[in-house]
């Protein structure tokens, strides 16, 4: 059963919510060679990243390992070329 329970630990930003929509982790994120690669310019709390760049397992924003969510959907809001996660669904 899917929950629509957002995970609390990211960084609570102030946005308007009707901007925002729900994604597969895939969307944003694909895994490389044991590391989470951006698809494209993304940001996580306030850590800004471009396209490509990988993240390790263990390194965490706000918290928060996003190996521990592989798969979950998350809450994005898109700005030109720049996807912020917002959320991740639990």
């Amino acid at each position: 059963m899917t929950s629509n329970m957002l995970h609390a630990d990211l960084p609570q930003l102030s946005y308007n919510s009707a901007m925002t929509e729900r994604v597969s982790f895939w969307t944003v994120f694909k895994h490389e060679d044991g590391m989470l690669v951006t698809r494209q310019n993304t940001k996580v709390g306030a850590v800004a990243f471009g396209p490509n760049v990988g993240i390790g397992r263990g390194v965490s924003f706000g918290g928060i390992d996003l190996f521990q969510y592989l798969g979950r959907d998350l809450q994005i809001e898109r700005s030109g070329d720049v996807i912020t996660v917002r959320g991740i669904f639990t």
